[in-house]
């Protein structure tokens, strides 16, 4: 998929496109680099043999640093060296976004099952409760 969104962002540029109008086909190739760098993570962490990983490890590593390499290739080409360091910045901070809002979803997930095993243990008690009340009723009539 990451080759298939480089391969039209080269043609874009061919045709004569701006990089703007490329937006999409250059997220896809980013996407494409970041999952290939998470392939990197799983395959050190993955089942296999470890000259397996290491191979699969060395791959993706090389997959992701190629793609990367044309994909600033094909932005110098374009908007020089200012054009790359401005996609970098714009990446870095939308990639800071993200991992804030996964940190934040995942605090507000953290809240919910707190608050719920808060109002779980309130019931379970006044449960039990109700049951010692209802069998001490129901020791006090059977004993009279």
């Amino acid at each position: 998929m990451g080759m298939a969104a480089l391969g039209a962002v080269k043609a874009g540029i061919a045709m004569g496109k701006d990089l703007q109008s490329l937006g999409k086909d250059l997220g896809r190739v980013w996407d494409a680099i970041d999952q290939v760098n998470t392939k990197h993570t799983q395959a050190s962490k993955g089942k296999g043999g470890t000259s397996s990983r290491a191979l699969d490890t060395y791959i993706a590593t090389v997959q992701a640093r190629d793609m990367e390499d044309q994909l600033k290739r094909l932005v110098m080409e374009t908007r020089g060296n200012s054009g790359w360091k401005e996609l970098q910045k714009i990446r870095e901070q939308v990639m800071k976004e993200d991992r804030e809002g996964r940190a934040e979803a995942i605090r507000r997930k953290n809240q919910r099952e707190y608050y719920l095993s808060i109002v779980l243990g309130i019931v379970l008690i006044g449960l039990g409760v109700y049951g010692l009340v209802y069998f001490g009723l129901y020791l006090k009539e059977t004993t009279n």
